[in-house]
């Protein structure tokens, strides 16, 4: 008995290695990726409270907002994440001139949750300037988002923000 356990158990323990090996390759599931960009007016609540120092004399039609959000759902099989967004801000002042007058958001990426949120708002003076040339100044910049398994596979995506940005 004792030369039969010593054949069988090594067997044994090599095919379990194996079906664990297999079964995490297996049900490692790509994370879900929302992002979301939109330019869109503002409302008459949004524009009263608006402090428009230097902006006195202009109207709601003188300012939009562009919001993005972006989240990003992953199964235990991710081991790290890492998402890049782009300057925004930089982006939209770098048109002609400084347009940005309020900026508010969060985010909450914590590498020890298996997910992260992004949320910001531009409030911007869009006098002379309309939204698809801020679209079009967006279509240069990418969010970059990578992640690795538990079995060591690195992917990045790229999603253009050009491309992404609705206008409302």
């Amino acid at each position: 008995m004792g030369k039969y356990l010593k054949a069988v158990v090594p067997i044994v323990l090599i095919i379990m290695i194996i079906a664990i090996v297999f079964y995490k390759k297996e049900n490692v599931e790509e994370p879900t990726i929302t992002i979301k960009f939109n330019i869109s007016k503002l409302t008459e609540d949004e524009f009263n409270r608006l402090e428009r120092v230097n902006y006195e004399d202009s109207g709601i039609s003188d300012f939009r907002i562009l919001t993005y959000k972006i989240d990003m759902k992953q199964s235990n099989g991710i081991t790290s994440r890492k998402i890049v967004i782009p300057d925004i801000e930089k982006v939209i002042n770098t048109i002609d001139k400084t347009r940005v007058i309020h900026m508010t958001g969060w985010e909450q990426d914590n590498a020890e949750e298996n997910f992260a949120n992004y949320s910001y708002e531009f409030i911007y003076y869009s006098k002379g300037l309309n939204d698809e040339d801020v679209k079009k100044a967006l279509s240069s910049k990418v969010v970059t988002v990578s992640w690795e398994t538990i079995n060591g596979e690195a992917t990045t995506k790229r999603f253009n923000v050009g491309n992404l940005t609705k206008i409302k």
